[in-house]
C-alpha cells in the first residue's frame, strides 16, 4: 500500500542486551531515554546517535517502564521487583524509592508532575511520592481497581485516566467529577494510544485488530487489520499529526496503517471483489511495511513538530518552485523532495534484542 509519508533510517543504536520495553523524548526532543529488561537505562543524543550514559545496579528482574520529568533531571523506573525507583540523571542516584509490593507494568507521572500512577495487576495506583512520611508515601493516595484483569495500558491527561486491560475493557476515567466510562472491545486489549485533540482512542487487541474509538460514546469508527500477533505483544503510536497509527510487529517490520485509506469499515475499494475471508493475507494490501529487520517491542514518535513557517527557506523555496514550473498544458505533479521537509520527525523503534531503529519520517 502507498502512503502519503516516506521514511528514511538515520542510525541503529546499541547498547542494551535485551529487550527494549520503553523509548521516551526530552522534553527539547534532543535526547532520548530508553529502559529494557537487561535492567538498565539509558541515555543517549537522538541527534549525533551517541551513548550518554548508562543507569544500572538497582533493578534485578527487568524493568518495564519509565517516566521522565519534564525538566529531564529525575526519572522513574519500575519493573518485576516490588519497587518503583526516581534517579537523579546527572549524579546517577537513587533519590527516592516507593515500594509497591507487586511488578509494576505501567508507570505514568501527572502533567503537574505531583503524582506517579502506576499499574499493579488489575489496578491503577496513585502515589504522592513528595510525601516525606514512609507509611504515607507507599500507600495509594487512590486505588482504581475496576478492572478484572491486568492493566496493560495506561494514558495520563490533566484531569483523565485512560486504561485498557486484558479483561476487553478500554476504561476512561474522569478525576475531575469522579465518573468512569467503560467501554468493551470484545478481546483483550494490548496496547492504546490518544490523538491529540483527545477525542478519539486506537486500541490494539490481541484479535489481530486496530481499532479506532469515539471517547464519548465508545462508538467504533475504524477497524484496521493484517498483521498477526503470534502472543507477542507491542506498542502503538499516533503520528504527530494523527494521519496514521504506526505499530510494533513480530515479523522484522513496523505496520503503518493510513486512519482513512486502511479502514476496512464501509470500505468499497477493500471490498470490491472479495468473495470470502480466508485468512489474514487479504489485508495485505491496506496498509505499509516499514522494514526493520527484527522483531519490535516499542515505538515513539516526537510530537513537537515544527510549523511550516518556522523551518521554510525563502531560496530553497524558489529553487523548488522553479523545479516543478510548467508552461503551456497544466500538469500535477507532486513534490516530495526532502530537502523541503521537517527533518525533526523522528521515529524511534526498540527490538527485542536491545537496538534502537531511528528513523526520519517526510509528510507529502
Amino acid at each position: 500500500m502507498d502512503i502519503d509519508m516516506k521514511t528514511k533510517k538515520t542510525s541503529t543504536l546499541s547498547g542494551h542486551k535485551a529487550c527494549i520495553t520503553k523509548i521516551l523524548f526530552s522534553d527539547d526532543e534532543n535526547y532520548i531515554i530508553s529502559s529494557s529488561l537487561d535492567n538498565t537505562v539509558c541515555l543517549w543524543n537522538v541527534n549525533t546517535f551517541l551513548h550518554i550514559n548508562t543507569y544500572k545496579d538497582v533493578h534485578k528482574k527487568g524493568i518495564n517502564d519509565i517516566a521522565l520529568f519534564r525538566d529531564n533531571t529525575k526519572f522513574f523506573s519500575a519493573g518485576n521487583d516490588s519497587h518503583v525507583y526516581l534517579w537523579d540523571t546527572l549524579s546517577n542516584k537513587i533519590l527516592n524509592r516507593i515500594s509497591v509490593n507487586d511488578k509494576v507494568n505501567v508507570a505514568k507521572l501527572h502533567k503537574d508532575e505531583k503524582l506517579l500512577i502506576c499499574s499493579k495487576n488489575n489496578s491503577v495506583n496513585i502515589y504522592d511520592f513528595r510525601e516525606r512520611d514512609f507509611k504515607k508515601k507507599n500507600t495509594p493516595l487512590q486505588v482504581l481497581n475496576d478492572a478484572k484483569d491486568l492493566i496493560s495500558d495506561i494514558f495520563v491527561d490533566d484531569f483523565e485516566i485512560y486504561s485498557c486491560s486484558i479483561d476487553n475493557s478500554l476504561r476512561l476515567y474522569d478525576i475531575r467529577m469522579g465518573k468512569m466510562m467503560s467501554y468493551n472491545m470484545h478481546s483483550s486489549i494490548l496496547s492504546m494510544d490518544v490523538t491529540n485533540d483527545r477525542n478519539y482512542v486506537c486500541a490494539y487487541l490481541i484479535d489481530n485488530t486496530i481499532k479506532l474509538v469515539e471517547k464519548n460514546s465508545g462508538i467504533v469508527l475504524g477497524l484496521y487489520k493484517g498483521d498477526t500477533n503470534n502472543n507477542h505483544r507491542r506498542n502503538i503510536k499516533f503520528d504527530t499529526k494523527n494521519k496514521f497509527i504506526f505499530s510494533c510487529s513480530y515479523k522484522d517490520e513496523l505496520c503503518i496503517y493510513d486512519i482513512v485509506k486502511s479502514n476496512i469499515i464501509n470500505n468499497d475499494t477493500f471490498y470490491e471483489g472479495l468473495k470470502y475471508e480466508e485468512d489474514l493475507d487479504i489485508y495485505k494490501d491496506t496498509y505499509y511495511k516499514l522494514h526493520i529487520g527484527n522483531p519490535t517491542y516499542y515505538l515513539n514518535i516526537n510530537k513537537h513538530v515544527l510549523a511550516e513557517n518556522t523551518y521554510i527557506d525563502k531560496h530553497k523555496y524558489n529553487s523548488i518552485l522553479n523545479k516543478h514550473k510548467y508552461y503551456g498544458k497544466k500538469e500535477s505533479k507532486s513534490s516530495l523532495d526532502m530537502e523541503f521537509q521537517n527533518i525533526d520527525n523522528k521515529l524511534v523503534c526498540g527490538d527485542i534484542y536491545g537496538n534502537i531503529h531511528i528513523f526520519k519520517l517526510y509528510y507529502s
